[in-house]
């Protein structure tokens, strides 16, 4: 879930902060290509740093349930938005 940063805590801050990635970035991308996909297995490797890094950030900064089923295939299972968790994923 998407959390204040600690200046914007100090500040009590009230702007308006977007729960997705912005347009453009390697995370936006990958979020993108997962929410065409939710709650289907999907071949995707892990090639590059950076797309490693924006998968993080999707897990731990954005909310997103991304699991990882064997090598080569992921799930897109669900999403945390306002501090609800969204299930896309039926066993």
């Amino acid at each position: 879930m998407r959390v204040p940063s600690a200046s914007e805590i100090k500040r009590n801050s009230k702007t308006y902060r977007s729960p997705y990635p912005k347009e453009g970035t390697k995370a936006r991308k990958l979020y993108d290509f997962f929410a065409a996909n939710k709650g289907l297995v999907v071949d995707f490797k892990l090639h590059t740093l950076g797309v490693t890094r924006a998968l993080y950030d999707l897990q731990d900064f954005y909310g997103c349930d991304i699991r990882r089923v064997k090598s080569g295939k992921w799930i897109f299972a669900g999403e945390w938005i306002n501090g609800k968790y969204i299930s896309y994923f039926e066993p």
